[in-house]
C-alpha cells in the first residue's frame, strides 16, 4: 500500500501528464492544419474532418445511451433489480464519509484532495508545474476551438 505522500505524488503526476497530453494533442491538430508544407501538398489536417469525428462520437454516444435506457426500463419492472439499486444507493449513502470524506479532509477522497492541496501550497515546483500545464492546456484548447469554429461554415454550409 502506498503512503499518502506517494499517492499525492502519483495523483499530481497523473493530472499533470493528462494536462500535457491533452494540450499537446490540441496543439498538434492546430499545427497540422496550418503547416505550409502540408497545406501545399494537400496533407494538412482539415477541421471539417474533426467535425466528422465529433459526429461519430455523438452518434455512438446516442446508441450507447439508448442501450442503457432500454436496460433501465427493464430493470424498473424487476423487483430484484430495484432492490439492488436501492441497496447500492443506501450502502453508498450510509458510507459517504468513508468514500467521499468529510469537510475537514480527514477521510475518503477528501483526505487525498486535502493533502494534495496542502502539497501544492507547500511545494512551489509542483504548483508551478500544475499551473503551467493547466494554462498551456487552456491556451491550446482555445486555439483548437477557434480552428474548429472557423471550419463550421465550410463543413456545414458549403
Amino acid at each position: 500500500m502506498p503512503s499518502l505522500a506517494e499517492l499525492v505524488n502519483f495523483t499530481l503526476a497523473f493530472v499533470n501528464t493528462n494536462l500535457e497530453f491533452l494540450s499537446t494533442l490540441l496543439n498538434l491538430t492546430v499545427l497540422a492544419s496550418k503547416n505550409a508544407t502540408l497545406i501545399n501538398s494537400g496533407q494538412n489536417l482539415n477541421f471539417s474532418n474533426v467535425w466528422g469525428i465529433i459526429y461519430g462520437i455523438l452518434l455512438t454516444g446516442s446508441y450507447s445511451t439508448s442501450i442503457f435506457a432500454q436496460t433501465f426500463s427493464v430493470a424498473a419492472a424487476n423487483q430484484s433489480a430495484l432492490a439492488n439499486i436501492g441497496n447500492a444507493v443506501n450502502y453508498f449513502g450510509s458510507n459517504v464519509t468513508a468514500i467521499i470524506g468529510d469537510f475537514d479532509g480527514k477521510a475518503g477522497l477528501s483526505y487525498l484532495l486535502n493533502n494534495t492541496t496542502i502539497r501544492l501550497k507547500t511545494c512551489q515546483t509542483d504548483l508551478w508545474n500544475f499551473s503551467y500545464n493547466l494554462v498551456n492546456l487552456t491556451k491550446n484548447a482555445v486555439s483548437f476551438l477557434i480552428e474548429l469554429g472557423n471550419a463550421t461554415d465550410k463543413t456545414f454550409y458549403s
